[in-house]
């Protein structure tokens, strides 16, 4: 014969158990929620090798100012070939198409039936991209969004503003404003010091 006391100890494990299996379920059900409310990650506009991109355009839509490099051979990696032509700063050139290889939107908006509020009724820049395969790609830049962090982006054969990241656009852009020149010594200044221990003449 089962005492009561063993019918009680049976009863609370059963509860115990019972609310076990409640409770599992329902936070597996708000997993579930969490993940399909998620935003999802979205594709890159483009993804390529480094070694793919063999040019870089900027324009300053405003002002007319471009700039224009392309890949050269291993003693000038990089050329410039507008304004000037000549050669170009390799570290500088190569960071900004760093941020160019495979450019990731952060968001997206459907296409407004007026694009002054993003600065995209008359672009301030535009960036063309040269790869290889005779392949080009390119977008028009309008403003930051008033959050920052982002600017409002167009890109051809996308009916939607995409919004890339303000921080990687900049590293282009500033090949506009601080136009990438092969660093050279200045005038005077002696390209290496001498040797240590090297007798340095008195001049007497």
């Amino acid at each position: 014969m089962i005492r009561r006391s063993t019918w009680t100890v049976l009863a609370a494990f059963a509860l115990v158990l019972g609310g076990a299996l409640i409770w599992t379920r329902s936070k597996s059900a708000s997993g579930s929620v969490v993940a399909t409310d998620a935003t999802p990650t979205l594709e890159p506009l483009w993804s390529v090798p480094t070694t793919d991109i063999l040019g870089l355009r900027v324009e300053d839509l405003e002002t007319g100012a471009i700039v224009e490099v392309r890949r050269g051979d291993e003693q000038t990696p990089w050329r410039m070939v507008e304004p000037d032509e000549g050669p170009a700063d390799a570290a500088k050139v190569e960071w900004a198409v760093t941020a160019l290889v495979s450019p990731r939107p952060q968001a997206t908006l459907p296409m407004p039936g007026d694009l002054e509020p993003f600065g995209l009724a008359e672009p301030s820049q535009r960036v063309t991209v040269f790869m290889a395969g005779d392949a080009t790609r390119s977008f028009e830049i309008g403003r930051v969004s008033p959050a920052g962090g982002v600017f409002y982006v167009t890109v051809p054969g996308r009916a939607e503003i995409v919004m890339l990241n303000e921080y990687s656009l900049l590293d282009v852009l500033s090949l506009l404003y601080e136009l990438p020149y092969a660093p050279t010594a200045t005038p005077g200044e002696p390209t290496s010091l001498p040797p240590t221990g090297t007798p340095v003449p008195s001049g007497s």
